[in-house]
């Protein structure tokens, strides 16, 4: 592909960074996992059957 052929503006839309920092949360780990939706419920926030890979 020719990059001058490339959607500048799109592109950078697309574009994300993840920091290499590991944020620790101060909170409990119900908040860690609820953050960004303060007022999610417990029932929200805990995780279903089935839904997490078992580990034996």
């Amino acid at each position: 592909m020719d990059l001058r052929e490339l959607d500048l503006a799109g592109y950078r839309h697309r574009l994300g960074v993840v920091p290499q920092e590991a944020y620790l949360f101060a909170g409990t780990v119900r908040d860690a996992i609820a953050y960004g939706r303060e007022e999610a419920s417990d029932a929200e926030v805990r995780p279903r059957p089935g839904r997490w890979a078992r580990t034996r």
